[in-house]
């Protein structure tokens, strides 16, 4: 499928957030995915992957979350940089920023505002997580690479809602 990609600007409460749209380049509605960045920064590898998930029928936002440091992007190479960027983010900033990615997604005409997922490498999958409890509006949140890690959140776990996927009287068979 043909997408369509843009640098947008998502207003947060501390300012404009840089994000990357990608969106099927036909008419319609689609699901809106978050696409969180690795500590490496909003990076082409990042966009890449959100144009992968427009390409397939839903419409993508990556936001730059270092926007408040001048959007720095690190090399792979350099580990140590990418974990000092990382934690000079602020948990509170980062749930913020999330809600302000969603905000702007449901306003995009061409999203389907009760179908929004989020998903995150690293870094990210430890937002995606953090996100799907503190954002009720999601209803889908995929970690990747031990983003899952929540080392003194545990507890967030329990806030996470969780759907019933079996109607009363199915039963799963393999």
């Amino acid at each position: 499928m043909e997408i369509r990609t843009e640098v947008v600007a998502v207003r947060t409460g501390e300012g404009e957030m840089p994000a990357h749209l990608a969106c099927p380049d036909i008419d319609g509605l689609f699901p809106g995915v978050v696409v969180v960045m690795e500590a490496f920064g909003l990076n082409r590898n990042v966009e890449a992957v959100g144009d992968r998930i427009a390409r397939e029928g839903y419409v993508t936002l990556a936001p730059d979350l270092y926007y408040r440091f001048a959007s720095p992007v690190v090399a792979y190479s350099d580990v140590p940089k990418a974990v000092e960027w990382m934690r000079k983010l602020e948990p509170g900033g980062v749930v913020s920023d999330i809600g302000a990615a969603l905000v702007y997604l449901k306003s995009r005409p061409a999203v389907h505002g009760q179908r929004l997922g989020i998903t995150g490498f690293g870094m990210g999958g430890t937002v995606a997580i953090r996100s799907v409890a503190h954002h009720p509006d999601l209803a889908a949140a995929v970690a990747f690479y031990r983003g899952a890690f929540l080392a003194g959140d545990v507890d967030l776990l329990g806030c996470i809602p969780v759907p019933r996927c079996w109607p009363s009287g199915a039963t799963r068979t393999n």
